[in-house]
């Protein structure tokens, strides 16, 4: 549970590093108004890009729990990958000396990209890979059951036996992703940005928290 609160940590407080910079100097508004235009994007990508802040709702704050989950999970098959490589060669699935890694390194990018993307077609783009990534989890465990797996290889560090609580937790967070996708994505630092300091950082905690909960939990 300790290392897992630190990689959630860590990943909040690179987040704010990046919010500050980005604040200090209005890079992602300016690079929001020169590459997207209000014309077939959500509305509240459309307000963003026109300079209106969007409104913070519990979608986002469960997104932004499903996209550190991967930054957490990611993180932790960075340390361990044995268990993800000894999976997938159970399952019949590419398991080079490097694939576990490279799933790892792939979860870790997505997530920090879902959390810090500013509004726009590339958030959205990120939103659909991270909902297609938790599709392609859920048919992993699905297929860890079958087999009778005891690990699914989803946590390096320690096992996780597959479980439909675990297929239910897939599937619910590749519908929240669908669902931020056709909103339109609103990044955990902008976000917060938006709320009042108090508010701000219990959001943040909360989300740390849970995405914490949801890693260290047995079975998910």
């Amino acid at each position: 549970m300790t290392s897992v609160c630190r990689v959630a940590v860590g990943t909040l407080a690179l987040c704010g590093t990046y919010g500050l910079v980005s604040n200090l100097l209005p890079v992602r508004r300016l690079l929001a108004g020169q590459t997207c235009s209000r014309e077939g994007l959500p509305t509240r990508v459309a307000q963003s890009v026109a300079g209106y802040a969007p409104e913070v709702t519990l979608l986002d704050a469960l997104y932004w729990v499903c996209a550190l989950v991967l930054v957490v999970s990611g993180a932790s098959k960075l340390r361990d990958a044995s268990s993800t490589r000894a999976t997938m060669s159970s399952l019949g699935l590419p398991h080079g000396a490097v694939t576990g890694h490279l799933v790892a390194v792939t979860e870790v990018l997505l997530g920090a990209g879902a959390l810090m993307a500013a509004p726009g077609p590339l958030a959205i783009l990120l939103a659909v890979l991270v909902a297609a990534t938790y599709a392609a989890f859920a048919l992993v465990v699905l297929a860890a059951m079958r087999a009778g797996l005891q690990d699914c290889g989803c946590i390096g560090v320690r096992p996780v036996r597959p479980s439909g609580r675990h297929v239910a937790f897939n599937l619910a967070a590749a519908l929240v992703a669908v669902a931020t996708a056709l909103q339109g994505p609103v990044d955990l630092v902008g976000g917060l940005g938006e709320l009042p300091l108090p508010a701000a950082v219990a959001s943040g905690a909360v989300v740390a928290v849970a995405a914490g909960a949801a890693v260290a939990l047995p079975g998910r």
